[in-house]
């Protein structure tokens, strides 16, 4: 399953809206058991660790899943990833 970022905002930066984004996935896409899910950043134009984090750690509540991600050319996007692929609870398979 592929997931457009940009869908939830073009400047990502709160851990509430990160959680609140993980949720509405949750409740409405991911009612099935989806084990591996893209993240396509295409369109991005900031995001923070922190919104990320909380939205990977959100959808692997319920589920452990793994992560892949896809354009990755946004400066900020790019160590969002780097940063959040170390903390406990994300994996990546990218």
């Amino acid at each position: 399953m592929t997931i457009q970022i940009k869908r939830f905002g073009e400047i990502l930066t709160s851990r509430t809206e990160g959680r609140e984004a993980g949720l509405l996935l949750l409740a409405n896409e991911l009612r099935v058991s989806v084990k591996t899910i893209e993240l396509d950043f295409a369109g991005v134009l900031v995001m923070t660790p922190s919104w990320l984090g909380e939205f990977v750690n959100t959808l692997n509540e319920s589920e452990s899943r793994i992560f892949s991600y896809s354009n990755l050319t946004n400066a900020s996007v790019k160590a969002s990833v780097e940063t959040t692929e170390g903390m406990p609870g994300s994996s990546s398979g990218s």
